[in-house]
This record gives C-alpha cells, structure tokens and sequence, in this order.
C-alpha cells in the first residue's frame, strides 16, 4: 500500500494492478487514495508536497500533503 499511496500522490499517470485490485482485497484503500487524488485536483504535472510517510493524508486544495 505504501507503493499505491506514493503514485497516487505524486505527479504522473498512476498504474494500479488488476489483481492487487480486484483480488487481494485492496479495493477499498486504492479506491480511498484515488479519490483523494481527485478531491485535490492532481493532474499528472502538479507539484506535490511530501513530508514524511503516509500517516496522514491531507487535501489542501492545491497540494495533497502527505505528513508523519
């Protein structure tokens, strides 16, 4: 999870696995990151700031802050 949560924090096309979706069970976490992807308004260009891990996810309009 701490792959998905990089690439779909950070700019770029993201490329989510059909099995680590569909049957592993990780729908529901890839599904959660991928609207935080949209709720911030990510193209695949935009700046993003990373802080430290993926502890906390936060939206700031502009940036997706991920922070300890």
């Amino acid at each position: 999870m701490q792959g998905y949560a990089y690439i779909l924090t950070h700019p770029g096309t993201p490329v989510i696995f059909y099995d680590h979706f569909y049957d592993f069970g990780l729908r529901d976490v890839i599904t959660g990151l991928i609207e935080a992807r949209k709720r911030a308004g990510i193209p695949p260009i935009q700046p993003i700031i990373l802080s430290c891990s993926i502890t906390h996810i936060i939206s700031t309009g502009r940036f997706l802050v991920v922070n300890c």
